[in-house]
C-alpha cells in the first residue's frame, strides 16, 4: 500500500500558527521549559562549531534554511553575519521579519528549483540547515535540497547540518525520516560536498533513535513521559541535564541521537 502524501507546508503552517515557539519547532511532548534548555544546548554546540571554521562571520553572507523561530538567525547575527532566512511557512517569515529587521527572509521550499535564483548562485559563505532536512521525507526532494544548498554556496563555503545520521536502516514517520549515515555521506559526496566534521548535538536530551540498546531506549521514553507531565518537572530536568549535556557533547565522538555535521563545498 502506498504511503499517504505528506503535505509539509500545510503541516508546518498549521503547527506554527497554533504554537509559534520553541515548543512548536521542537520536541512538543517535553514542553516549553525543557525545550528552552534543549535549545540552549543547540545554540552552544552550533556556535562552537562555527567558531572552528575558517570563516570571518563579520564579513560573511549566510543562508539559514528552515529558520522557524530564528534561533540560528540570532546565532549568526550575534557573530556579525548578514543572514538570509528561508522558511517553508508564511507564518515564520512574517514573524522573522518583525523579530530580525536586519535580516532578509523569504518563503520557499528548499527543494524547489527556483530557490537558487531567489537566493543567488554562489552567493553564500555558509548555509545552516538545523533539524530541517529530516523533515524532507521524499528521497528526490532531499537530493534536490542538497543540490540547491551546494549551488548557493561559494566554492569552499560551509554547510552546517543537523540530523539523526542513523547506523542501519532508515526510520520513517509521517513528517520525519532518519536516513542512514552511509546514504547521507554518499549523497553529499555525489552533490559535491566534503564532510569535515561530525559531532554530537545531543547525547541525553533528545530521542535516542540510533541507540542499539532497547533497555536504554525504553528507559529514555519512560523518563520523557514523566518530564512531559509537568512543566515544573521539565524545568527541573532541563536545568540539571544542561551542564551534563554540554560536557558529553564536547567529549564524545558519537551520539545515539541528533548530531551536527559540517561540510565544505568542493
Amino acid at each position: 500500500m502506498a504511503r499517504d502524501t505528506f503535505e509539509a507546508r500545510d503541516y508546518w503552517e498549521k503547527r506554527l500558527a497554533d504554537d509559534y515557539s520553541l515548543t512548536g519547532v521542537g520536541f512538543r511532548r517535553l514542553g516549553p521549559s525543557f525545550n528552552a534548555w534543549a535549545y540552549r544546548v543547540r545554540r552552544e554546540r552550533f556556535l562552537s562549531a562555527v567558531q572552528r571554521l575558517e570563516l570571518d562571520p563579520d564579513n560573511a553572507q549566510v543562508v539559514d534554511v528552515g529558520s522557524g523561530t530564528g534561533v540560528y538567525v540570532d546565532c549568526w547575527q550575534s557573530l556579525g553575519a548578514s543572514v538570509t532566512g528561508v522558511d517553508l511557512t508564511e507564518v515564520a517569515v512574517q514573524q522573522l521579519r518583525q523579530a530580525f529587521p536586519d535580516g532578509r527572509f523569504v518563503r520557499s521550499d528548499i527543494s524547489e528549483p527556483g530557490l537558487v535564483e531567489l537566493i543567488g548562485a554562489e552567493s553564500a559563505d555558509a548555509v545552516s540547515a538545523m533539524d530541517v532536512l529530516f523533515h524532507v521525507v521524499e528521497g528526490a526532494a532531499f537530493e534536490n535540497a542538497l543540490r540547491n544548498i551546494h549551488a548557493v554556496l561559494r566554492p569552499g563555503g560551509y554547510f552546517l547540518y543537523s540530523d539523526l545520521f542513523v547506523h542501519g536502516r532508515a526510520r520513517r514517520r509521517k513528517h520525519r525520516v532518519a536516513r542512514p549515515l552511509v546514504e547521507i555521506e554518499r549523497s553529499l559526496d555525489e552533490v559535491g560536498f566534503e564532510v569535515i566534521e561530525r559531532a554530537p548535538l545531543f547525547v541525553l536530551m533528545n530521542d535516542p533513535l540510533d541507540s542499539r540498546n532497547p533497555l536504554y531506549r525504553a528507559l529514555w521514553y519512560a523518563v520523557a513521559g514523566v518530564i512531559g507531565t509537568s512543566d515544573r518537572i521539565a524545568e527541573f530536568a532541563g536545568r540539571r541535564l544542561y551542564p551534563l549535556e554540554l560536557k558529553l557533547t564536547a567529549s564524545r565522538r558519537e551520539s545515539p541521537t541528533t548530531e551536527l555535521m559540517v561540510c565544505r563545498r568542493r
